[in-house]
């Protein structure tokens, strides 16, 4: 038998990422072939009407209807999916709750949201031209790579934009979901936009000059695909943004297949054996897992996409769709700190390429 050199070993391993990747993850979802269907009536809480074409999705993913002229839906949800349960429509509040077992028909009500009731009060040392807070919006929500540069926000009007010179912060509120049309992957996003606020340590008195500080914006998503004919190119560009993403990250972390799905852990810049700094531990009768991170690190994808990854609270969840939480408790810089919006992809991703295929 012919020696391999251990260097010639992890070579072989990183080129056979993506065979490993798929029979470990159709082992990790092949629950999410099977599906339960939810079915419910929407109301509009104070007069008992029917609320039509209201929204009725799981949270960050393509998994979503509207109500008929009843008011009624019928949603077929893979076990796999345990993303937050979400009714929207315009003029209400979002309801947000767990995942309905199926076990019996929903009648959930809707109360108008108060929130349009008030009136936007602009801060009063606002000095920032609209151009250029929509600019800087678009530019840290949807971010910078070429994915996000071809979203389209469809109804630009319904967002609203306030500057505060006094704590150099750039605020966002929406009057109705954004519509984020991303050209690039093929989604159209329902994007229900619950806070955004950027910082800068620097703002030049010519507003030429602006550099971030950080961002953090939470919200709840619906994807719809826009790809019809589930176009090779498209297919491609929802791969190239897949790998070494969050996403990703969290799903080789969950399933401990970090070195074979091109990933290298680091410590003060030396590589170490990831078990060093990450415990991963089953948590029983669940398909979480919970993640104890002992100090910051760093990640190498492919030996030139690096990240770097704290954990505020040194403890997170990760679900069987590879989502982690409290999403606020686990921050990213580098490479993984400047993907945005645009280069998302819904956490059903893989459910969904493995049943087209």
């Amino acid at each position: 038998m012919a020696a391999i050199s251990w260097n010639g070993f992890c070579q072989f391993l990183i080129k056979m990422r993506l065979f490993i990747f798929l029979i470990i993850n159709s082992l990790l979802f092949s629950e999410g072939l099977n599906a339960q269907t939810v079915t419910g009536f929407v109301y509009d809480k104070e007069t008992r009407d029917p609320l039509v074409g209201a929204s009725v999705y799981m949270d960050n993913s393509t998994i979503g209807t509207s109500t008929d002229f009843d008011g009624a839906f019928e949603i077929a949800i893979p076990e796999g999916i345990e993303s937050s349960f979400v009714v929207s429509f315009v003029g209400y509040a979002t309801l947000v709750r767990s995942k309905p077992d199926g076990s019996h028909t929903l009648k959930l009500y809707l109360e108008p949201d108060s929130n349009l009731l008030e009136e936007v009060v602009l801060s009063p040392d606002d000095d920032w031209p609209r151009e250029l807070k929509l600019a800087e919006f678009k530019k840290h929500y949807l971010g910078t790579s070429l994915r996000g540069r071809r979203c389209t926000i469809l109804n630009e009007e319904d967002l609203t934009l306030t500057f505060s010179k006094k704590h150099k912060r750039l605020y966002a509120r929406t009057k109705a979901p954004l519509l984020i049309e991303n050209r690039q992957l093929q989604y159209l996003i329902t994007a229900d936009l619950r806070a955004f606020g950027l910082g800068y340590s620097t703002v030049s008195r010519n507003k030429k000059n602006l550099v971030s500080s950080g961002v953090i914006y939470k919200g709840m998503n619906r994807y719809k695909s826009l790809d019809t004919l589930n176009s090779p190119a498209v297919k491609q560009a929802r791969q190239q943004a897949y790998f070494g993403s969050v996403l990703h990250f969290m799903r080789a972390l969950r399933a401990k297949t970090l070195f074979a799905q091109g990933y290298r852990i680091m410590y003060q810049g030396k590589f170490i054996d990831p078990e060093d700094k990450i415990s991963v531990i089953p948590e029983q009768g669940t398909d979480k897992v919970l993640v104890r991170l002992a100090d910051n690190i760093e990640i190498l994808y492919h030996g030139k996409e690096l990240s770097v990854m704290e954990v505020v609270s040194n403890t997170f969840y990760i679900d069987g769709q590879g989502n982690h939480s409290p999403i606020d408790k686990v921050r990213f810089g580098g490479v993984m700190g400047d993907q945005r919006m645009g280069d998302a992809l819904p956490n059903d991703y893989l459910l969904q390429t493995r049943s087209k295929n």
